[in-house]
């Protein structure tokens, strides 16, 4: 009879995760090599860098702005005001804008 001898699966702590995101973003190996060659499950390495870039694109986006309370009062007839969002995208908000609508719409356009 042949014993089956189980490994537990070993924990990384936040510092041994980052330190390894570092490694493998140096070290030019494929995910599959690195994982393989540093003890870690490839999902796990994969979980770890999509959660890394997510944290680095909140980060990096400019906070939200609210609009003035009496921006849509002020507003005149011939006013349009553009935001360009980036990627080819335009916003363009007309005169008599509902100050609020256009606020959830940007809260709705900054979600990933």
């Amino acid at each position: 009879m042949e014993l089956i001898r189980t490994v537990g699966r070993r924990r990384f702590g936040p510092e041994e995760r980052e330190q390894l995101l570092v490694a493998y973003r140096r070290s030019g190996l494929t995910q599959r090599e690195f994982a393989s060659q540093h003890g870690v499950s490839l999902s796990s390495l994969v979980l770890w860098l999509r959660k890394h870039r997510q944290m680095t694109r909140a980060s990096t986006r400019p906070p939200f702005i609210a609009l003035p309370t009496g921006l849509a009062a002020l507003s005149s007839p011939q006013r349009t005001y553009a935001v360009d969002l980036g990627g080819g995208q335009r916003l363009e908000i007309a005169r008599g804008f509902d100050r609020e609508e256009v606020e959830q719409l940007c809260r709705i356009l900054r979600q990933p």
